[in-house]
């Protein structure tokens, strides 16, 4: 059986009824491979072979069935020497679970950092986002999209996190609710961080920002 390779990406997204190259055994699993990590024959543990991984969340994301397969995905995820993108796209999962991933990636060189529609309960999203982002320098590229806040200061965290990161130079924030202001939410807060310029808060090359979708009005404001 062929080892890890060196480099792979991971792309974890709802709904992936497709498989590119040898497809998966019949065994129902919370995410679908497109031929990156493939069941062992004993069915324990699963390797990288090559780039994608293409994934579908349980409807269920508590189910104990499901668990230890996504424990098995982290595992194969960890035996990689670096992921140069970790897409989580419609994937619901539950703290432990995305604490889990957290620790399989930690220092695997990620360039590309990417959470859309994850239907968060809490603040979890965010403190594994913010895990993430420091355990990985690299990161050039963030996406929060689809997602909201439960907090303004869990907003001002994850911005604060961007804007400290030395080498991200592109962030995205699109699309989130948490962005009008209800339940006791600051809006704004966030976005004025994220444009701060002090030295204090501002010591990356933060470039480029996108706040689309957002019903964000100047009001001419400079």
């Amino acid at each position: 059986m062929p080892g890890p390779t060196a480099s792979a990406d991971a792309r974890i997204v709802n709904g992936g009824r497709f498989c590119s190259g040898k497809p998966t055994s019949d065994i129902v699993l919370p995410w679908r491979t497109s031929g990156q990590y493939w069941p062992s024959p004993d069915g324990s543990v699963y390797r990288a072979l090559s780039r994608w991984v293409l994934a579908y969340g349980s409807d269920n994301p508590s189910d104990d069935a499901v668990k230890p397969h996504w424990e098995q995905l982290a595992n194969a995820m960890q035996l990689s020497e670096r992921i140069k993108m970790l897409e989580l796209e419609n994937v619901q999962l539950d703290a432990h679970t995305l604490q889990m991933i957290e620790a399989s990636v930690r220092q695997k060189g990620i360039v590309q950092f990417t959470l859309t529609s994850n239907h968060f309960h809490g603040g979890e999203g965010v403190q594994f986002a913010v895990n993430v982002l420091k355990s990985n320098e690299s990161v050039t590229k963030f996406c929060w999209c689809y997602n909201s806040f439960h907090s303004t200061e869990e907003a001002c965290n994850l911005v604060d996190t961007v804007l400290e990161h030395q080498t991200t130079s592109s962030v995205e924030f699109i699309e989130l609710s948490s962005l009008r202001e209800f339940d006791g939410i600051d809006p704004y807060a966030p976005v004025k961080r994220l444009f701060d310029r002090t030295p204090r808060a501002r010591t990356g090359m933060l470039l480029k920002i996108d706040l689309g979708s957002n019903g964000i009005k100047t009001n001419g404001d400079k």
